[in-house]
């Protein structure tokens, strides 16, 4: 039940990212919204390995050139139109589309206790950060890859 929703969630994640770089003008802000929203992405990517969808990046240590690296997984074919809004609504927008992405996540997490959440959050965010720190290396290989 789990890969199907984290499969949609990713989906969706990719359709935003998109959507935002091609029709939200860029700022510093923009640019944390989504490399946050990558992150969350590839997180989603981790969670879906942990409960048992087979690793799509099978060349993982094995790398030599761009042709090794392997394509995104789960990218979206939706394409999201947002032309017709102004900026201050499409930044509106986005975050309505992020409040409907956290409340399937914490569908995702019902039945643990908050006391249980709570106790591992030091540890996750150890965890969180040693991964974000590669998954930034694995951004670097698709920019490697897609670079002309």
């Amino acid at each position: 039940m789990i890969l199907p929703i984290l499969k949609e969630m990713r989906q969706k994640c990719h359709a935003l990212n998109s959507t935002t770089e091609n029709h939200v003008p860029s700022s510093i802000h923009i640019a944390d919204f989504l490399k946050s929203l990558r992150l969350a992405r590839a997180w989603m990517g981790k969670l879906a390995g942990i409960v048992g969808k087979e690793n799509p990046y099978k060349k993982d240590g094995t790398r030599h050139s761009k042709e090794d690296i392997e394509p995104i997984a789960d990218v979206s074919a939706t394409y999201l139109n947002i032309t017709n809004l102004n900026q201050v609504e499409r930044v509106d927008w986005l975050r309505q589309e992020l409040n409907s992405l956290l409340k399937t996540f914490n569908t995702l997490a019902e039945g643990e206790s908050a006391s249980a959440l709570d106790a591992t959050t030091c540890l996750i965010s150890i965890y969180q950060h040693l991964g974000e720190a590669r998954f930034h290396l694995g951004f670097e290989l698709g920019r490697i890859r897609d670079e002309k």
